[in-house]
């Protein structure tokens, strides 16, 4: 998870992130089956520890990024996609 966050999100590594529309759905569309995948998960498993993981990694990965941020289409998607990883 952490390698696919990185790659996925690679963008949060630039010093002034800018993503672009193609990438924004990318991003929305993986959280969205990464959350959904963890909501239909049943009981504690090997599996479900890794998606929370990597979920905790990825929303940790947008708050440092936060500041960063520049571009208003950029913030609000990353602050949509903080929202679907919960708080």
């Amino acid at each position: 998870m952490y390698d696919l966050n990185d790659g996925l999100f690679n963008e949060l590594a630039q010093a002034r992130p800018l993503i672009s529309l193609y990438r924004r759905d990318l991003q929305r569309a993986y959280v969205k089956h990464m959350v959904s995948s963890l909501s239909s998960t049943e009981g504690p498993s090997e599996f479900s520890v890794a998606l929370r993981s990597g979920l905790a990694d990825l929303a940790t990965k947008i708050d440092q990024t936060m500041n960063k941020v520049r571009d208003p289409k950029t913030r609000a998607h990353l602050r949509d996609l903080r929202a679907a990883l919960g708080a």
